[in-house]
């Protein structure tokens, strides 16, 4: 393995930035008198007035998760086209100063500003009431349909060109994701979704699913049914297009390859401190079809607590998959189990974000592995902000790869800095340093350059 050294020294590029950021905004920042005014006229959601800024002075991730709350507010229906756009170029300008803070925390900023922009420029061209409804009704028209997506470039440089047994991965340039998504709303309460990779040798399917509204209120819950992301967990949900590290963890991969199934699934709707979805799924994976009558169980619940988010999730399926739609051999009838814990805590200009698995039944598994065989695994990441940049630092582990058992427990860390070129662009360079228990393949740590583009 490399030394340490070469780690550690990319992550004291900006060392001189970091020890000289603040945790804490002081109270002469606009920004207090900007949420404080938003806060009094309703825009906070769980806060009708004030009261909770007092006297004293908050972090930037405590003001992040205020913003979202006003986020979420615009987002109900006809919050946004109702808004004056006074209210709107506040809450823009909130979103500008504190837009690493709100990514790290998942607030969807996409839509806010795809949404305010028209409102806004309607609003202030609009000579008259009557003027300015017909405005709406087109602007709303327009919105039935949209286009949104990613591009994820990278550039991959490992000392060791053999990364799997196998498997060779020269110094390259690479696509690793390129996202298309239309997101289409033929009724109020229904909406159609469709998402490809073009990243790949050949078009892929990725969510395809229908969403129907059970009740007209804001905080209603959904129904959804067609190919969609595994209701489990903190990563599984996480877009690439959000998550700090290049990749998701290798134990992730491994209990649910593709992330996404076949089924049915009911969800939450708007609530801001707890959330949930349960799902029946075919248990074979994404773009192919059910060998077997039994159908898979997953299901998560979600809560948020002042700065402390949290999740327990569980998974009951029978039936393990070659990842063709095909049965493993010896696995037709398997158990497959799995039970997870996730927890995300933000503190000044830190974040500490956690996920932990365990369970048996894997599908893709070697031949020869024991399919009845308990495995665990979790990764733990530590994240720092200052400016537009941020450093973290991330392990994750798994008690073995089932892939490749002759490994025995994988491990690996990663190490890098991000810096966030503006809202729909951010710049990443990382070191990766992989550890195998047993078999160990040689002087396989390296570079990972990323360019993630969103529009």
């Amino acid at each position: 393995m490399k030394s340490w050294a070469v780690a550690a020294a990319l992550m004291l590029v900006c060392s001189s930035q970091v020890m000289s950021a603040s945790d804490e905004l002081p109270r002469s920042h606009w920004a207090y008198a900007s949420v404080q005014e938003l806060a009094q006229q309703g825009f906070v959601l769980g806060y009708p007035d004030a009261d909770f800024l007092r006297d004293r002075a908050l972090t930037r991730y405590e003001f992040a998760t205020i913003i979202k709350r006003i986020i979420d507010r615009l987002y109900q229906p006809g919050e946004m086209e109702a808004t004056a756009p006074v209210y709107l170029d506040q809450v823009r300008k909130l979103v500008d100063e504190f837009k690493v803070e709100l990514v790290v925390i998942g607030a969807d900023l996409e839509g806010l500003r795809e949404g305010a922009a028209p409102v806004q420029t309607a609003q202030a061209d609009a000579n008259t009431q009557a003027e300015l409804g017909s405005v709406q009704k087109d602007i709303k028209k327009l919105k039935k349909t949209a286009f949104s997506g990613y591009i994820q470039a990278r550039y991959s440089a490992f000392d060791n060109d053999l990364t799997e047994p196998g498997e060779e991965y020269p110094d390259t340039f690479d696509v690793r994701r390129a996202r298309i998504k239309l997101t289409s709303e033929p009724t109020d309460r229904s909406t159609v979704v469709l998402q490809a990779d073009l990243g790949g040798s050949s078009i892929a399917a990725r969510d395809v699913y229908a969403q129907y509204a059970l009740s007209p209120r804001p905080d209603t819950s959904y129904a959804l049914a067609g190919q969609m992301k595994l209701p489990f967990g903190y990563e599984i949900p996480q877009s690439a297009s959000r998550r700090e590290a290049p990749e998701r963890s290798l134990m992730i991969e491994r209990f649910f390859p593709g992330q996404r199934d076949r089924g049915v699934q009911l969800a939450s709707g708007g609530s801001t401190r707890t959330a949930w979805g349960l799902g029946l799924f075919n248990g074979t994976g994404p773009n192919t079809t059910d060998f077997n009558d039994a159908k898979d169980l997953v299901g998560t619940l979600r809560w948020t607590v002042g700065p402390l988010q949290g999740g327990i999730s569980g998974y009951l399926g029978k039936g393990l998959s070659d990842g063709e739609g095909n049965p493993l051999p010896g696995g037709e009838d398997a158990d497959k189990t799995r039970i997870g814990f996730d927890a995300q805590y933000y503190f000044g200009n830190f974040s500490l974000k956690a996920e932990y698995v365990r369970g048996k039944g894997i599908d893709k598994s070697a031949p020869g592995f024991d399919l009845g065989r308990t495995i665990d695994g979790y990764w733990a990441q530590a994240g720092y902000t200052f400016g537009a940049s941020m450093l973290v630092a991330r392990f994750d582990t798994i008690s073995v790869d089932p892939l490749f058992p002759s490994f025995g427990r994988r491990s690996a860390w990663n190490l890098g800095v991000l810096h966030y070129l503006n809202a729909r662009n951010r710049l990443k360079l990382f070191y990766q340093i992989n550890e195998e228990q047993f078999n160990s393949i040689p002087d396989n740590d390296g570079y990972i350059a990323e360019w993630v583009s969103t529009y």
